[in-house]
């Protein structure tokens, strides 16, 4: 999977919410998509409820 298809998945499946939780995309795109999200700053923390990390949807460059 590319890194737009990564992207696309986790923005479709997660239109309309402010913040995701980290284990959420992972169940979408597994831990592989989470770190290719991360190392292309396509995903930034917001946050830490309960322990869970948050994380925003970056808008791409």
């Amino acid at each position: 999977m590319t890194a737009d298809q990564i992207y696309n998945i986790v923005k479709n499946e997660c239109e309309g919410l402010d913040s995701v939780y980290e284990d959420y995309i992972i169940s979408l795109v597994g831990l592989y998509g989470l770190l290719i999200l991360k190392g292309r700053n396509l995903v930034e923390t917001c946050g830490v409820v309960n322990g869970r990390q948050l994380y925003v949807l970056c808008d791409k460059k």
